[in-house]
């Protein structure tokens, strides 16, 4: 088997807490999120805008640009208090834009004078979900929560409204209203940092034209090229399976048990699972259906009833959740003995909830648990390591690769308040992976693996630092538990980087095979008849 050697990036410490305070605001979240963009943002805006377009804050946008403080809802006057980043908590002496402190930018925008201005963005939403909307009954006395549960609504639900969606940007000193061609209200989310070149209308708006973004920078080694030789070489290969869901069904722990055979060698191309060199679970070991069903029994208490057997049906859903976890810890066992296996947390796995989610307690799987320290490696959601393959030849040996990404809950909330995710139940599996993709290609636009947290998406609320920001273009981007394949390579700060979607194994049965030395990924699928 081709052996490689792995480490986790030093930058992993940073999703990891060891205790946890979750009674802090999230504003200081989204001003250290600004504060370690603004050079990059700047940088951006020089090199799209030009030197000569005067940098502004906006409060220096005049008059005009004070009307949207207004209360009367008029233009850009608009103040919800739905919004999770009022004025930021900063010292007068700290302010956002320092160095453009000087007598030439305290002047206030003339009304139409072409300007930057750079901050957060705030998207106004009118379909925007509301917590309380869960426990509030219809017409019928059912809640939208109990028909969740029921089947009776879909949870891939999109909230995007076109006509009525617009976007705000703010600053540590006002905010403003966004208006025209540069601003593509669809794409965006809440938390993403912009610079935007415009000018203020009468209606105390900005017209924008265009808007650009703090990019990752590239990493300090360039992305080994591509030969013939590496083509036609020993390959070696990363595995990348999300969604395994044990207990969901009798048929996906089968096909599980088929994954582990063709890792060890003795199912389909023996060759290429000899290639495998490290497996990376990608979130969602445990089915989400059992751990509810388990804790709809558990809130039913004294008036669980009885299952025939001397039991209550709540425990016969504890037994269901202990069996699924056994099942995993037995597979998680068995794939150790074989090849190095990094375990990520999911949405449906026993930790927190909140990003980012801290790695699986041995205690839940005792037997995998023993290779701890040696080819069980428990970690983050999200994720960042190096792996660098072997070569018998150091003189033909690629460089190491840097992985980052997520279980996949960032790419769903994304595709929930995005035009990316309008209809998307009903499109082909193709164009599902396109969504997903072109969601995670603006993420490394951005320079931010989770824009929408905290606003739609739960995290941990930081105090002097955000680790969602993307600090270099990682060689591979990956999210997992999608709902198809997909995989695409792009160039970000002048280096390339194959963004990877990693599907649902009970939803598809494949896992992803990607090439450590070529890059390319590739879809192996398992069903009942075998590969």
């Amino acid at each position: 088997r081709k052996a490689s050697s792995r480490s986790s990036n030093e930058e992993e410490s940073k999703f990891r807490f060891e205790k946890e305070h979750m009674g802090k605001q999230y504003s200081s979240l989204y001003y250290q999120r600004l504060m370690v963009l603004l050079p990059g943002l700047k940088q951006s805006a020089r090199e799209k805008f030009g030197t000569s377009v005067p940098l502004k804050r906006v409060i220096e946008l005049g008059a005009a640009g004070t009307d949207n403080n207004k209360e009367d809802g008029k233009g850009g006057g608009e103040k919800k208090e739905s919004s999770a980043m009022m004025m930021m908590d900063v010292d007068d002496e700290d302010t956002l834009l320092q160095e453009q402190e000087n007598k030439e930018n305290k002047a206030a925008a003339a009304l139409g004078e072409e300007v930057v201005i750079i901050g957060t963005i705030y998207k106004e939403m009118a379909k925007k979900p509301i917590i309380l909307d869960e426990y509030i009954k219809t017409k019928a006395g059912v809640t939208k929560k109990e028909q969740v549960e029921h089947g009776l609504m879909d949870l891939e639900e999109n909230f995007v409204d076109e006509e009525k969606d617009f976007c705000i940007l703010e600053d540590e000193s006002a905010r403003v209203k966004l208006q025209g061609p540069g601003v593509k209200v669809g794409e965006l989310v809440t938390g993403v940092s912009a610079a935007c070149k415009g000018r203020v209308n009468n209606n105390g708006d900005f017209v924008v034209d265009s808007v650009a973004f703090a990019k990752p920078s590239s990493s300090a080694k360039s992305t080994t090229k591509v030969t013939e030789e590496d083509e036609s070489g020993e390959q070696t290969y990363v595995c990348l399976v999300s969604g395994l869901n044990f207990g969901a069904s009798p048929l996906n722990d089968v096909r599980a048990i088929m994954l582990s055979e063709y890792i060890e060698g003795s199912l389909g191309d023996e060759e290429q699972a000899g290639g495998i060199s490290q497996v990376l679970v990608c979130g969602e070991l445990v089915s989400s259906k059992t751990r509810e069903e388990e804790r709809v029994q558990g809130e039913k208490g004294a008036k669980a009833t009885t299952n025939g057997e001397g039991g209550t049906h709540a425990d016969t859903k504890k037994k269901a959740t202990s069996s699924s976890i056994q099942k995993a810890d037995a597979f998680l066992a068995k794939v150790c003995e074989m090849v190095p296996v990094d375990l990520m947390p999911g949405s449906s796995d026993p930790t927190n909830s909140a990003l980012p989610q801290q790695p699986i307690h041995s205690c839940f799987l005792p037997n995998a648990a023993r290779f701890e320290g040696s080819t069980l490696k428990k970690v983050t959601n999200p994720h960042e390591f190096q792996i660098t393959p072997s070569s018998d030849d150091a003189s033909t040996s690629s460089s190491s690769r840097t992985f980052l990404g997520t279980s996949g809950q960032n790419v769903r909330d994304c595709l929930q308040i995005t035009s990316s995710g309008v209809g998307i139940k009903g499109k082909t599996p193709e164009e599902k992976a396109k969504a997903v993709l072109d969601v995670m290609e603006r993420f490394l636009e951005w320079g931010h693996m989770a824009p929408s947290a905290p606003d739609t998406l739960a995290c941990y609320p930081f105090k002097d630092r955000d680790p969602f920001v993307i600090t270099q273009v990682p060689d591979v981007f990956f999210a997992g538990c999608q709902s198809a394949f997909g995989s695409r390579e792009i160039v970000v700060a002048s280096q390339k980087s194959v963004l990877v979607s990693v599907p649902s194994f009970s939803e598809t049965g494949s896992v992803v095979l990607l090439n450590l030395k070529t890059l390319k990924a590739e879809e192996v699928t398992f069903t009942a008849a075998g590969l």
